[in-house]
């Protein structure tokens, strides 16, 4: 009988934990969703919302990293073509393999404080 309760009592914590979670997750997309639905967004973040950089040679870097892209040409930057997240409020990292540098995706929060500031 108390192996039962504690079994129950258990998977009744972890949906409680989880559930609060789920729903910390879907906010954040929602917030991602909702700034990436604008346009002047969007032509905010190919222009201005990412950099690249040299790869470090005496740091590891790699437990940062968001993944690795290929990118044919820097000069024709679409974010949202490529496979790529964003954050809102962390940087992504990517290693692009065929030119060897990274590609830094500032956060929304960050994209979003340098708009406010240019109005």
């Amino acid at each position: 009988m108390k192996k039962s309760f504690l079994i129950i009592l258990l998977l009744y914590t972890f949906n409680i934990l989880f559930s609060q979670e789920n729903k910390a997750y879907n906010n954040i997309n929602k917030d991602v969703s909702n700034f990436l639905s604008l346009s002047k967004n969007i032509k905010y973040l190919n222009s201005n919302g990412y950099y690249f950089g040299d790869v470090p040679e005496n740091k590891d870097y790699k437990s940062r990293l968001s993944g690795e892209i290929y990118i044919e040409d820097t000069s024709k930057i679409d974010l949202l073509s490529l496979d790529v997240n964003f954050s809102i409020d962390d940087y992504r990292y990517y290693f692009v393999y065929n030119l060897n540098i990274l590609l830094v995706i500032k956060s929304i929060d960050h994209i979003k404080s340098e708009m406010n500031s240019n109005d």
